[in-house]
């Protein structure tokens, strides 16, 4: 499928894994046809993760479908917002300061930044990543290309 080279690029990529650092988990194989593995290894390294967490991302989008488990079910989106945030948005109704806009982007860089770090510092930390993930994808909405 892939030449040895290949093979030990990913391993050196995944050290962390290879030494085990994963208990309660349990090692598979996977063949991937060469056509794979350039843009794999090139989303990992964008992405600064290994390909591991690439696969368990797949393997958790895979059964939150229809296609999955059909015990796994996706949670309904939320249309309220959570019961924590009832008492500091008070300050933000009555917001005098200027444009709140701004101190929503404000915010939202903070949030990024403090996101980011966690990213780097627990990486191996599914709700982590994701979470950076997914704050990335609202960078658009705050000017931030």
């Amino acid at each position: 499928m892939y030449s040895l080279q290949v093979f030990l690029d990913i391993a050196r990529q995944n050290r962390r894994y290879l030494e085990g650092t994963m208990p309660g988990s349990q090692r598979i194989t996977v063949r991937l046809p060469e056509s794979h593995i350039g843009p794999l290894q090139q989303y990992c390294a964008e992405r600064n993760c290994d390909v591991s967490h690439v696969v368990r991302q797949a393997l958790d989008a895979f059964l939150a479908t229809d296609a999955g488990s059909a015990d796994h079910q996706i949670s309904p989106k939320r249309i309220t917002p959570p019961e924590e945030i009832m008492k500091p948005v008070r300050k933000y109704f009555a917001w005098g300061d200027g444009d709140l806009r701004m101190e929503l982007r404000r915010q939202y860089i903070e949030v990024l930044a403090v996101s980011y770090a966690c990213r780097r510092l627990f990486p191996r930390t599914a709700n982590v990543v994701n979470g950076y993930e997914g704050l990335l994808q609202l960078c658009r909405y705050f000017g931030l290309e």
